[in-house]
């Protein structure tokens, strides 16, 4: 669905497993990608919602929960989507391919950013908080002093880091270091 002049505008979108859909990104209102259960991966071109497919070959089937990517595609530029076990892919603008990426992690992802210096950061079940320092390098654990509660989503405020989760756990991580509420 989408808006146009505050109205909302309902499409189905193309895929015949009718999987759930989790995670959505869009550059514009006739170019966007959603993301979901089992693989499912779909990008709206124009006014219609095409089946596309991971390039990668470890994540084609695994459950997404989460999608991230900048206001626009710029050549170069990353989205990203994560979700169960650690999975996630990433959008090389450059290709127009979505590639695996290891997370490192086993915990279930929940949510991806990136932030202002092009850094990665992922959040998800018993408090983990990773960090890529770019979509080449490998993701190391930001130990938010929240083990065992959930994180469900991470947002960035210029390199800034925002978290919230289970139980009402809210933090930052800045450059003096993590403050949780």
């Amino acid at each position: 669905a989408g808006t146009n002049a505050g109205t909302w505008e309902v499409t189905l979108a193309n895929d015949p497993e009718n999987r759930d859909l989790r995670g959505v990104w869009a550059t514009s209102d006739i170019d966007a990608w959603a993301i979901g259960n089992k693989g499912a991966l779909l990008h709206l071109v124009g006014k219609k919602w095409q089946l596309d497919q991971i390039a990668g070959t470890y994540m084609k089937l695994k459950d997404f929960a989460a999608m991230w990517g900048p206001p626009t595609k710029m050549a170069g530029s990353e989205a990203f989507a994560v979700g169960a076990e650690g999975a996630g892919v990433r959008y090389d603008a450059t290709t127009q391919k979505w590639q695996d990426f290891r997370a490192e992690t086993a915990a279930d992802l929940r949510h991806v950013v990136a932030l202002a210096d092009g850094s990665v950061v992922a959040c998800g079940t018993a408090g983990t908080v990773i960090k890529a320092a770019d979509v080449a390098a490998p993701f190391y654990d930001l130990a938010a002093p929240v083990t065992g509660s959930d994180v469900f989503d991470c947002m960035a405020s210029g390199n800034d880091l925002w978290i919230a989760g289970a139980g009402g756990v809210v933090g930052r991580l800045g450059s003096a270091g993590w403050v949780i509420e």
